[in-house]
């Protein structure tokens, strides 16, 4: 349970104050600068609608936040990024956070609902957390595997891919066509189009994508790792 006192904002309705802090204490501490977007990207998003998400606030301080983005028109949801403040943690923020794109929620209701994470068995506990740890959440909280050699493309030219990732959801299930179709989009819009037809690592991705996609627990790494 979320200690008493917290409350929640909206990203659209976080001022710049706000938001630079957040992204300077909580964004920065957790995620590598291959995997991060710059304070002046998300304030862009954030002004351009092209981001959504919610802000968990204690007297006016971000503790706790919740980063998505939409593709295809909305038909898609990519959780960029949750956070909790290390003197925040074991009360049930990440859990709070991650109701809010639950698949009964308004913001994720008919959506397919998707978020990258590291696999632990390529990359290991450090400065930007533990891997196992946060696959052990989101099996708590539901979260299914896509058996997918997935990647994480180049956020901006000087960037370089985030390879060693699972791509996963809370949807009931993922339809092939519309993993493409997304991958496609995010992959087009960090990178241009320019070069994908022949990049043997994204086509790969994108073929097993069309295919019949089963889900997978998280606690069946192994086993969906054999069928790539």
């Amino acid at each position: 349970m979320s200690p008493p006192g917290l409350t929640t904002l909206a990203l659209r309705d976080v001022d710049d104050a706000t938001l630079a802090r957040f992204h300077a204490e909580l964004m920065v501490p957790m995620f590598p600068p291959a995997e991060l977007m710059t304070y002046d990207e998300l304030r862009a998003e954030r002004d351009s609608e092209g981001a959504d998400g919610t802000l968990l606030l204690d007297d006016g301080i971000a503790v706790g936040g919740i980063i998505t983005e939409p593709y295809l028109d909305g038909r898609v949801l990519l959780v960029a990024y949750i956070v909790v403040a290390d003197s925040m943690r074991s009360h049930g923020l990440g859990s709070e956070l991650l109701a809010t794109v639950a698949p009964s929620s308004p913001a994720a209701e008919g959506r397919l609902v998707l978020a990258e994470i590291d696999d632990p068995r390529q990359h290991f506990p450090g400065p930007f957390g533990d891997p196992a740890r946060r696959v052990r959440f989101y099996q708590r909280e539901g979260w299914r595997l896509l058996p997918l050699p997935y990647l994480q493309p180049s956020l901006r030219p000087a960037t370089p891919r985030v390879d060693g990732l699972l791509l996963i959801t809370n949807s009931a299930k993922a339809e092939g066509s519309l993993v493409a179709d997304f991958l496609e989009e995010y992959f087009t819009s960090c990178e241009g189009a320019e070069g994908l037809a022949t990049d043997l690592d994204y086509q790969s991705l994108h073929h097993a994508a069309k295919g019949p996609l089963d889900l997978y627990s998280l606690t069946e790494l192994d086993a969906a790792r054999r069928l790539l």
